[in-house]
């Protein structure tokens, strides 16, 4: 007896951004390391949508800025998370920044009308986390609850976060 298996497949996105890149780069808090990592960028035919930078470099009160992108960040005196949206991308999409209590927690949800990702999702979400090690319980600083919770839209997670197993790490 031939089985039926149903498919509850998302459509085919019809946007023009089927297909991106991102890039989550640690620029150690250097500015040499950030415009060698910006100037790289504008050499290449198509340069990544959006850059999830740890420890971006910061002078002054501000994060430094590049032509092609934009910075988004927390609200906080000195980020360790930053998202940097290439202008193109922009043009063709609406984006939200997201706050958290954490200042090392980040997020952006991106609002496509006619979907994002390769599918049909109007809406996508992607968090930058930069998850502290504590030398006490629970060792981190952000909780797997706040990094991971449920969505109805895709979700992503990019960052630097510090999960050590105890059997393989001496440090923990």
């Amino acid at each position: 007896m031939p089985s039926s298996t149903l498919s509850s497949s998302p459509q085919q996105a019809k946007g023009i951004y089927r297909c991106f890149s991102i890039v989550q780069p640690n620029s150690l808090g250097s500015w040499d390391l950030f415009l060698s990592l910006f100037g790289s960028f504008a050499l290449l035919p198509s340069p990544p949508m959006i850059v999830a930078l740890q420890d971006p470099p910061f002078r002054r009160g501000k994060l430094p800025s590049f032509s092609l992108y934009k910075c988004f960040h927390p609200p906080v005196s000195k980020p360790r998370v930053a998202f940097y949206i290439y202008s193109h991308l922009l043009d063709c999409v609406a984006l939200l920044a997201i706050t958290s209590s954490h200042p090392y927690l980040f997020t952006i949800d991106i609002f496509a009308p006619l979907g994002f990702l390769e599918l049909q999702f109007s809406r996508s979400r992607i968090t930058n986390a930069y998850n502290r090690r504590l030398s006490t319980t629970p060792f981190c600083s952000i909780s797997p609850q706040e990094l991971f919770p449920n969505h109805a839209f895709p979700a992503l997670v990019v960052g630097d976060l510090n999960l050590h197993l105890p059997e393989v790490d001496p440090l923990c």
